[in-house]
């Protein structure tokens, strides 16, 4: 058994690399079990005696937490991918999508420096700039099925990430708003209902979870704008933001 877990911080293009993952083994008529979308608290969860009974040569998983590994079955043969971003364009994502601000970088700084010195010396580890997969999704496509070991008629790598992945702009908004009212619910200095616990809480993430695809982990907030191309917090970031950037070696 084979796993490839993708790994990426957030808003780093993780989920972009998982879809190369899955595009090269289904154009290359491998089957394949989707494990989708893990954390280092839910990892536990998974029944590996299942897994193993399915029979599939490759399990592939996604998380934001590079230890995510250490937890995965010893006997399995592990392929890393890991994707990179600018930190100043994850920030400027997780900012129009999340609300972060500036005491928000050192987190994100530190998470990515202690990704890189765990990963970046490993073997069994394909680390990717998110700017040149972006840059030339084709290429980047076919290295990831070149390191997980299958075989691909280049023309079938091709928009390895389709358009028709978008989800609708009612999708979009919808996502958004409830993202938003959560948001501001926070800044509220009062402590929350029984009603806000109890129903509309599980309800609000409820929704928000029916509107990630489970195969692919495409959700609305995935899309923007911009698309997805780099170099927007070169206008965006605010002097202040930059700055601190800056003292951080960026």
């Amino acid at each position: 058994m084979k796993i490839i877990a993708c790994l990426g911080l957030k808003r780093s293009g993780s989920t972009m690399q998982f879809a190369y993952v899955r595009k090269a083994l289904d154009a290359a008529s491998v089957k394949y079990t989707n494990l989708q979308f893990f954390t280092d608290e839910t990892i536990g969860d998974v029944d590996w005696d299942i897994v193993r009974a399915e029979g599939n040569a490759y399990v592939v998983l996604k998380s934001h937490d590079v230890r995510i590994v250490e937890a995965l079955p010893a006997e399995a043969e592990l392929r890393i991918l890991f994707i990179h971003r600018d930190l100043r364009d994850a920030y400027l994502s997780a900012k129009e999508k999340w609300n972060y601000d500036e005491s928000k970088i050192s987190e994100m700084v530190g998470d990515y420096r202690q990704a890189m010195a765990y990963l970046e010396n490993r073997d069994d580890t394909l680390i990717q700039a998110y700017e040149c997969a972006f840059a030339d999704q084709n290429t980047a496509a076919l290295e990831v099925a070149n390191f997980i070991g299958v075989t691909v008629d280049e023309n079938l790598m091709a928009d390895a990430v389709g358009k028709s992945m978008k989800p609708s702009l009612l999708k979009r908004i919808a996502f958004r708003l409830i993202h938003n009212a959560a948001h501001l619910r926070q800044r509220v200095p009062i402590g929350k209902t029984w009603i806000e616990k109890k129903l509309i809480r599980p309800v609000s993430r409820g929704a928000l979870k029916k509107m990630i695809d489970p195969e692919s982990q495409v959700h609305p907030d995935h899309f923007s704008k911009r698309e997805g191309a780099p170099g927007g917090w070169v206008e965006l970031l605010s002097d202040e933001e930059k700055a601190v950037f800056r003292d951080f070696g960026f």
